[in-house]
């Protein structure tokens, strides 16, 4: 009898580890639509600007799943950078994904701990350039940076920075998706920031740090803008399809370069973009509606993602392998 508990035990336990999906984060990063970049200049009713640094904290991290569940990763912390797209989030028993909540900042007690304490490649450690103000103030919760251009001859030479220090100024941020995402299509959640509207209704032209009205302000855009939206993800495990938006690669793995095909539908153009492991864009090329090639190169070996999207919509993906 104690044998066949046994194998009872041993089966329930494998199910429920076969149930566990492992979910990550992915944050496209842009300035009123074009993809956030070091020394881009965009353009807005604050004028030509740069963004020279771009970091914030998001912690109590909860996925919305299968009619509205909650499942937590409380011991999580990310540090977000404006180069980095790509976060492991851990493993959860998700069958469909339908958004996630965040808090942007530390809760009060771990915001005053001593940086010391963490890991020297934990988030919480110290930080170059330094996100973390003091044992009183504790983490900069957010800091984002830049160049104006003040005196409008097209080239950005003012520093602007808004530094957000303070416990009072925790965001709890949601992001839905418009429609449920199986897992089994993937595990990734995809979101974008729009990072010009964090200015919605306050001028660029300051060097803040701390929390006063003005950084209030703009941590309530975060909500109020939105600063994130979902982005529905479409499956890309079917074959290429002449008639509907998809990509298809030839000769994968690869050296060097890899060929991509691809079918757009509609009227807009769309972005081809190829991502490393790190989250970062190694490669992109605009494409116009209809169907074509391009080559795209690979500069190292290792795993890559490409993905077609059109208005910030991913329509396609597509791994690869650099030999």
């Amino acid at each position: 009898m104690k044998f066949w508990t046994t194998c009872l035990f041993i089966l329930a336990s494998q199910l429920l580890i076969a149930q566990q999906t492992p979910l990550s984060l992915d944050i496209q990063h842009t300035i009123d639509g074009e993809t956030l970049a070091p020394g881009k200049i965009y353009s807005s009713i604050q004028g030509n600007f740069m963004v020279t640094r771009l970091s914030y904290y998001l912690s109590d991290i909860q996925v919305i799943h299968d009619g509205g569940q909650l499942t937590s990763f409380p011991k999580l912390y990310l540090l977000v950078h404006g180069n980095q797209s790509n976060f492991d989030l851990g493993d959860a028993e998700v069958t469909s994904i339908e958004g996630i909540a965040f808090n942007i900042g530390i809760d009060s007690v771990t915001n005053h701990g001593d940086p010391a304490l963490w890991s020297a490649d934990h988030p919480l450690s110290f930080q170059s350039p330094s996100m973390h103000w003091g044992w009183a103030s504790g983490y900069r919760f957010l800091a984002i940076e830049g160049l104006l251009d003040n005196n409008q001859d097209g080239d950005p030479e003012k520093i602007w920075e808004f530094h957000v220090v303070g416990d009072n100024l925790l965001t709890h941020v949601e992001i839905m998706l418009d429609s449920p995402q199986p897992v089994n299509q993937s595990g990734t959640i995809h979101i974008v920031g729009d990072y010009l509207k964090l200015f919605d209704g306050l001028s660029m032209d300051n060097v803040l740090h701390g929390s006063g009205s003005l950084i209030t302000k703009m941590m309530g855009n975060f909500i109020k803008g939105p600063v994130f939206t979902g982005q529905n993800l479409v499956s890309s495990k079917e074959p290429f399809d002449l008639n509907k938006s998809s990509l298809t690669v030839f000769g994968n793995p690869t050296h060097n370069t890899i060929q991509v095909g691809y079918s757009l539908t509609g009227s807009k153009s769309g972005v081809i973009r190829m991502y490393n492991m790190s989250g970062q864009i190694v490669s992109t090329q605009i494409v116009s509606p209809g169907q074509g090639m391009v080559d795209l190169s690979v500069p190292t070996a290792g795993t890559y993602q490409i993905l077609l999207d059109v208005s910030q919509q991913i329509l396609d993906r597509k791994q690869i392998i650099g030999l």
